[in-house]
């Protein structure tokens, strides 16, 4: 369905097949943790967030660096495939 708000954008929804596989197979880890985090404080489950948010924040930046490992190298095939065969080797 079109997102009324923005028509470059396209909004999907799950199907009831799909809500309950879904619960099939994540439903016991999302029990499992509601039961699990009365286990901690306040103070704890806050530690465990803020360490969550870095994890994030580092694979974030590392997705960043690898983009750029992978831009650099195709910018440096184009080079190569535009050079003639005289420029393929440095003396």
């Amino acid at each position: 369905m079109a997102d009324p708000s923005d028509r470059r954008r396209v909004l999907i929804e799950a199907t009831k097949r799909a809500r309950r596989v879904g619960h099939e197979a994540y439903g016991p880890i999302a029990e499992a943790v509601m039961s699990s985090e009365q286990q901690f404080t306040h103070e704890q489950l806050e530690g465990i967030l803020k360490f969550l948010k870095l994890g994030r924040e580092l694979n974030l930046r590392r997705v960043e660096q690898i983009r750029e490992q992978i831009g650099a190298r195709r910018r440096a095939r184009v080079r190569l495939s535009r050079a003639r065969p005289s420029e393929w080797c440095v003396a």
